[in-house]
C-alpha cells in the first residue's frame, strides 16, 4: 500500500468511478435491506478510494453504497482516499473491505440487539432474516439473579397440582450452505428467483424462500428421472449350459 496519509472527504457520489472487477452482487431483498439501513442511520462507514492518474477518484469498496445514495438523492458522501495505489492494491483493499473476521458470539449479540427494535424492524436493514433475529431476541429474554431467587422463593407456596405440559415450537427448517462456481453464480441466483415468482412462494424470509425455491428444482429433477433398472446378468457359457440341463436357460 501507498505511504501516503489516508484523506477524509465528502464527495458527490455522482463523480466517483466504478472499478471494473468488484465481485461483490446484491439481490433484491439485500439492496433494499441497504436502501432502508441507509434512510434510517445515513452513512456509518467511508466509500474507499484512489486516485487515478487522470485525478478522478475510482471507488475501491462500498459501490453498493454510492449506487444507492446516488438513487436517494443524497449530494455527498464520506470518502477515505487511499491515494495512488496500484490495481494489486486497490484489488487486495477491496476484499479486505468485503470481508468480515471474526464471528457473532450468540448471547452478547442478543444482548446488543435488545432495544434496538423487534425482529421486524431490524430485518428492514439488517442482513439476517426475520426468524434469525427473532430467535435472538428471544435468546435475550433471560431472568437475573434476583428473579431467579425469588422464583426459588416461591417454590415453597406451589400446591401439589400436576403441571402443565411443556411445549416446544417445532423446527421447520434446517440451514444449509452451498458453495458454486463463480461463473454461475449469476445464473443459479437468476433461476432461483425466477422459481421464487413463478411458484408464487411467499415468506418473509428470503432464505426460507430460497430454500424452497430450491426444493421445487429438486422434486422437478426427482419426478423427470428414470427409475433405476436392476442390473444385467452375465453368464458364462459353462454357466448357460448348466442352467440348460436344469430347464432354467429361458
Amino acid at each position: 500500500m501507498s505511504k501516503e496519509k489516508l484523506k477524509f472527504t465528502f464527495e458527490d457520489p455522482r463523480l466517483l468511478v466504478k472499478n471494473k472487477w468488484n465481485p461483490n452482487k446484491m439481490a433484491p431483498e439485500e439492496e433494499a435491506k441497504l436502501r432502508n439501513s441507509l434512510q434510517k442511520h445515513g452513512h456509518v462507514r467511508p466509500i474507499l478510494v484512489r486516485t487515478l492518474e487522470d485525478g478522478a477518484l475510482e471507488i475501491v469498496g462500498g459501490e453498493h453504497r454510492v449506487e444507492v445514495s446516488i438513487d436517494l438523492g443524497m449530494s455527498e458522501v464520506p470518502v477515505i482516499n487511499l491515494g495512488k495505489i496500484s490495481d494489486e492494491d486497490a484489488k487486495r483493499a477491496l476484499m479486505i473491505d468485503n470481508s468480515r473476521y471474526g464471528h457473532d458470539d450468540a448471547g452478547l449479540l442478543s444482548e446488543l440487539l435488545t432495544g434496538l427494535g423487534s425482529a421486524d424492524e431490524l430485518a428492514e436493514w439488517m442482513n439476517m432474516g426475520v426468524d434469525e433475529l427473532g430467535a435472538l431476541l428471544g435468546a435475550s429474554d433471560k431472568p437475573d439473579e434476583v428473579d431467579l431467587l425469588g422464583a426459588l422463593d416461591d417454590l415453597e407456596s406451589i400446591d401439589d397440582e400436576p403441571l402443565s405440559p411443556v411445549t416446544r415450537e417445532l423446527k421447520t427448517h434446517h440451514p444449509m450452505k452451498f458453495k458454486v462456481p463463480v461463473e454461475d453464480h449469476e445464473f443459479i441466483k437468476e433461476t432461483i428467483e425466477r422459481v421464487i415468482k413463478d411458484q408464487g412462494i411467499e415468506d418473509s424470509d428470503s432464505s426460507i424462500r430460497a430454500g424452497e425455491a430450491l426444493l421445487w428444482l429438486c422434486r422437478q429433477h426427482a419426478d423427470r428421472a428414470p427409475a433405476a433398472r436392476d442390473p444385467e446378468l452375465h453368464l458364462s457359457n459353462e454357466e448357460l449350459d448348466l442352467l440348460a440341463d436344469f430347464g432354467m436357460d429361458e
